[in-house]
């Protein structure tokens, strides 16, 4: 009898050794768990009878964000392309650096209007053409755009009640045909646009 009690013992102790652990998810309880599966961005790895899982910031395939995307560390991309679907704020500690990254050209030969999209880009002409502003907003404060004269005049207009400013009056275009000649504006408060880079000498009209 003895050495039957000594055998339900020791196989209790073994199940209950092998139960598993308690998963959770912050302070959402998922569950018990006997298996670990380390998917992208995890690292396991065994030490003596230690399970180590540590994040893995490199990613070498493409990436898809939908939602917002928060990353306190360093984060590398070592090939594959990012679609990010959803606006997204980085904040830097004054050493940061992005690079790698083409703010976009945009060249019509033909009047065009640009839009919030086009913040950051470069607007070159390959013909004399005219081309409005993004209309002003809050969203777009900060927003840049470069204009370089290429062929022909370049006409630049603000939209209602959008002035560049000191350049021109309420409603005014700016506009320059020489060649080389550049612009940057930035819309940095309510209904003004300011250069903050110019080169060759451009007039105002409407």
């Amino acid at each position: 009898m003895k050495l039957i009690m000594t055998t339900v013992l020791a196989v209790l102790f073994s199940l209950s050794a092998f139960a598993g652990f308690q998963g959770y998810q912050d302070t959402t309880n998922l569950g018990v768990f006997n298996k670990v599966k380390c998917s992208t961005g995890m690292t396991c790895t065994k030490s003596g009878d230690k399970l180590n899982i540590v994040a893995s910031p490199s990613i070498t395939g493409p990436l898809t964000i939908s939602g917002p995307l928060l990353v306190s560390g360093a984060m590398n991309l070592s090939s594959g392309p990012v679609n990010i679907s959803a606006a997204v704020t980085v904040y830097g500690d004054g050493t940061s650096v992005i690079a790698g990254f083409s703010p976009g050209l945009v060249s019509s030969p033909t009047a065009v209007s640009l839009t919030g999209a086009d913040c950051g880009k470069t607007v070159v002409n390959p013909a004399a053409v005219s081309v409005d502003l993004p209309v002003g907003a809050a969203s777009l404060l900060g927003c840049k755009i470069a204009f370089h004269v290429v062929s022909g005049a370049l006409y630049v207009n603000p939209r209602g009640s959008d002035r560049i400013y000191p350049v021109a009056t309420a409603g005014n275009y700016v506009t320059n045909s020489g060649a080389s000649n550049l612009i940057e504006l930035q819309y940095i408060t309510t209904n003004l646009w300011w250069p903050v880079a110019i080169s060759g000498v451009w007039t105002s009209g409407n």
